[in-house]
């Protein structure tokens, strides 16, 4: 199996702030150490605290409720159900 070592980068799990003193090499390159990555479209953090995660996804449902509001409009009457049905499918 080939891996791609320009696109790799490392994720080390830990409960202090401790940063690794060493670099970690694979076949003589050194990888590129990050505190946060998307996986399967959840951004895991090096802390597991998943905030990164939450601000994101805070603020894609902040841009889905205000197309909602867009598309609807202040005059069509919908009613809170099916407004909050709407906003759920987009988020």
């Amino acid at each position: 199996m080939n891996i791609a070592l320009e696109k790799t980068e490392a994720l080390i799990f830990s409960e202090n702030n401790q940063v690794p003193t060493q670099s970690l090499i694979c076949n003589n390159k050194v990888l590129k150490i990050t505190t946060n990555k998307k996986i399967l479209g959840i951004t895991v953090d090096d802390k597991l605290s998943f905030k990164q995660h939450n601000k994101e996804k805070l603020k894609q449902s902040f841009k889905a409720l205000n197309s909602l509001d867009r598309f609807l409009g202040k005059t069509n009457g919908v009613s809170q159900t099916l407004y909050m049905r709407l906003y759920k499918a987009l988020v």
